[in-house]
């Protein structure tokens, strides 16, 4: 079978039903807010897929999480290829690779290497950093390795084990790279990207297309925040912008990670919210006490039947600029409750409205419902 290395979707295009368009957010830069990144320590992943699924909107896969075990957590043996790294490089990958554990329904068992594993990792230097995504694990051959760490050494420093161990097994359990997201627009210096990325990673153009500038399609798609903290986003120098935008080494994972794995890989003791998600609106993304934040309005409706208005950054209207786009929102009984991006919000506010059966406007034109 023909292997590509390919960039897919993300968390948050994986976690919500599809809904219609919203236009991209462009990042801009907050002076003196930039973090700090040295262009020599910059090492990227990629993600990997055996057997791409062709589809009309681009490269998809029809599957990658791992079917749930409503008897306990998911079990993923792994085991290592070789034995060509240290004992003390091995116990950092199980150690780093366990982390998800805590917030997500899964465990690693890491097994013998006479044994079957649906991940297997490699320590080939020189291969670089890498993982198939999720069930894409089961396609490559038994023979072969799922993922592989090319750069670590016993000198390597803990939050670079801690930045590419958990990014990696974050493939393994299905997530891609955040920068994908549909509704952020970062103003890529593109040769200089392929420059970069040729000259440090032996990347051709073609993989730096899928795993840095690729962008999920957001053909009828409703999504959460883009979180640019999550341990899944690759560093951005500002070097790679034209604006001047950078984004720093995420080293741990971040609460939204967090809260999307759990989502994901529930445990029989978890409680899921009774609130459903209806529809997300996206509004600024810019600065906040020095972090790079996404305010996002999400309408939610209750056990109750009660459209609920929830706002990631309370306090602060959907967007800072001249924009003054005008949104309503009608429930079955004809009912309306109209704000714009302009209205500031507290953290939770009760609309009036009943119901799941809702359209949303927004400038006159709908963007949820029949």
């Amino acid at each position: 079978m023909n292997r590509k290395h390919i960039m897919i979707g993300f968390s948050m295009v994986l976690l919500f039903s599809c809904k219609k368009n919203e236009s991209p957010t462009v990042i801009s830069p907050q002076p003196g807010s930039e973090p700090s990144i040295s262009m020599n320590s910059i090492h990227a992943c990629s993600a990997k897929m055996y057997d791409p699924k062709i589809s009309k909107l681009g490269v998809g896969v029809t599957s990658d999480f791992w079917p749930k075990n409503t008897k306990g957590p998911v079990v993923l043996r792994v085991k290592f290829m070789d034995n060509s790294t240290s004992a003390y490089i091995r116990g950092k990958i199980q150690s780093y690779a366990k982390e998800w554990e805590q917030y997500a329904n899964v465990r690693f068992d890491f097994v013998n290497s006479n044994q079957s594993a649906e991940i297997r990792v490699a320590t080939k230097s020189g291969d670089g950093s890498w993982s198939y995504v999720g069930t894409e694990n089961l396609n490559v051959p038994a023979n072969e390795p799922t993922m592989n760490y090319g750069w670590f050494t016993d000198t390597t420093e803990e939050s670079e084990f801690s930045r590419v161990i958990v990014h990696e097994f974050g493939h393994a359990l299905g997530l891609g790279h955040e920068q994908s997201h549909p509704l952020i627009s970062i103003k890529w210096n593109k040769p200089y990207i392929y420059d970069y990325y040729q000259r440090t990673n032996g990347w051709a153009k073609e993989t730096v297309d899928q795993n840095v500038f690729y962008t999920f399609p957001n053909a009828e798609a409703s999504y959460s925040a883009y979180d640019p903290t999550s341990i899944m986003h690759y560093p951005v120098p500002k070097e790679f912008t034209l604006n001047g935008v950078s984004i720093g080494m995420n080293t741990q994972l971040s609460a939204m990670d967090k809260n999307f794995i759990q989502k994901i890989y529930p445990s029989s003791g978890t409680t899921i919210p009774t609130e459903t998600i209806l529809y997300t609106i996206t509004g600024f993304t810019g600065y906040l006490y020095g972090k790079l934040v996404t305010n996002t309005l999400s309408v939610k409706v209750d056990a109750a039947g009660n459209s609920i208005l929830y706002e990631a950054y309370p306090g602060y209207p959907l967007d800072f600029s001249w924009k003054n786009d005008q949104y309503v929102i009608i429930d079955a009984s004809g009912a309306q409750y109209k704000f714009s991006s302009q209205t500031r919000f507290g953290a939770k506010t009760n609309t009036g409205l009943k119901g799941r059966d809702i359209r949303i406007l927004k400038n006159g034109q709908q963007v949820l419902g029949n």
